[in-house]
Formats: structure tokens, sequence, C-alpha cells
């Protein structure tokens, strides 16, 4: 059992490491963190909070700051976008999705290079800004993503 002194509640976690409080919740049903109740309060523990973080930013890439584009992926798809805040997008991607994201990289941009790649890309759309990971777009990916 865990003591009071090594835990924080839900809504201190949530606001202190950039998550809310349904993405920890929906990341302790995923079996990726625990939640301890204690009296009333629902706590974690900030080491596994922290844990998170060191998954979804595994990647070689440095964890991104600030807004920017980003091209993430699973299986065979691969997502670009453009975040005004990127460490919270791509937590928020995370947490929506079964699966692992692999990071293949984040750009510190304005908006309009994101339409630029949408645009190049175009043939691979699957849905918004989702595409197969195939051809031209799995050939730039493995270059890195160059601009």
């Amino acid at each position: 059992m865990t003591s009071d002194h090594d835990t924080i509640t839900l809504k201190d976690a949530a606001s202190h490491f950039g998550y809310t409080v349904s993405t920890l919740r929906a990341e302790a049903d995923r079996g990726r963190l625990t939640i301890y109740k204690i009296g009333k309060q629902y706590r974690v523990k900030p080491k596994d909070v922290q844990a998170l973080d060191r998954c979804w930013f595994a990647k070689k890439n440095a964890k991104p700051v600030g807004s920017g584009i980003y091209v993430i992926g699973f299986h065979v798809y691969v997502k670009i976008g453009w975040s005004a805040d990127l460490p919270a997008r791509l937590r928020g991607l995370q947490s929506a999705l079964p699966v692992g994201l692999t990071i293949y990289a984040t750009f510190q941009c304005d908006k309009t290079n994101e339409g630029i790649l949408l645009r190049r890309f175009r043939e691979y759309k699957t849905r918004g800004e989702w595409f197969r990971n195939e051809g031209r777009i799995a050939e730039w990916v493995k270059r890195g993503c160059p601009l």
C-alpha cells in the first residue's frame, strides 16, 4: 500500500504534468498508470506520471516544446499536424489510441508548412490528417522527415 506522502491527487498531477484528469483516468483504464484511492481522494505517484512522458517521447527526438508540426504514426498510419502546444497535443493523441505512437519528427515552425506537407502527400490521405505509410510518404519518414 502506498502512503499519502509519496502520492499526489489526480487534479494536482494533471495540472503539474500538463494532462487532464480524464486522460490520467484513461491511462489507468489501459493499465499504463496506477491510481490509488486513499480516503475519498484518487491519487497517483509522480514517478508513474513521469513514466508516461518517457514512454510517449522515447523516440530519438527531444521532448518537443512550444508550437510546431508533428509527424507521428502507428502500424501503417502516419499523421501530420500542427499544434500551438506540441507536448499537450501529443499526449492527447496518445491517450486516444490503444497502441503506442512513434514520433517521427517535430518541427518548430508556423502553420503554413503543415498545409504544404498535407498537399504534398494527399494521394496517401485516409481521413483528416492521417495517411497510409507507403510510397513517397514512407520514404520521407525513413529519411527523417526533411522539410
